[in-house]
């Protein structure tokens, strides 16, 4: 008895539609789980740029009690930034993760085909 595997079976076109769908399913989990931890590294990132903003406050605080309020709009402007760089990472994320999942859907429906 020949033992083939799954990646043959799918070349010859003889693999069945429940493992197709499982291998869909898998690497679907992988690219999200992957797309986590991406996500993981920049939300540390994005805490530890708004921990160094956050470290400013008590001098800015300083500037404001004595008269300098441009001190109180620029700290606002460094966390607005911030937070703004953040969504949009977050949402260029989302994009691409959507465009790889688009990817390897067409890519198993012309297997199955």
């Amino acid at each position: 008895m020949s033992s083939i595997t799954l990646a043959e079976k799918l070349k010859a076109g003889v693999a069945d539609k429940p493992a197709l769908l499982r291998i869909q399913e898998t690497s679907r989990v992988r690219i999200a789980l992957d797309a986590f931890e991406r996500n993981a590294g920049a939300y540390e990132r994005a805490v530890d740029a708004l921990d160094e903003i956050a470290a400013r406050y008590d001098a800015v605080a300083a500037e404001v009690r004595s008269g300098r309020l441009d001190a109180l709009a620029a700290f606002s402007t460094a966390v607005t930034q911030q937070l703004s760089l953040e969504h949009k990472r977050w949402l260029e994320g989302t994009a691409q993760a959507e465009a790889v999942f688009r990817q390897l859907d067409q890519q198993l429906d012309r297997l199955a085909a």
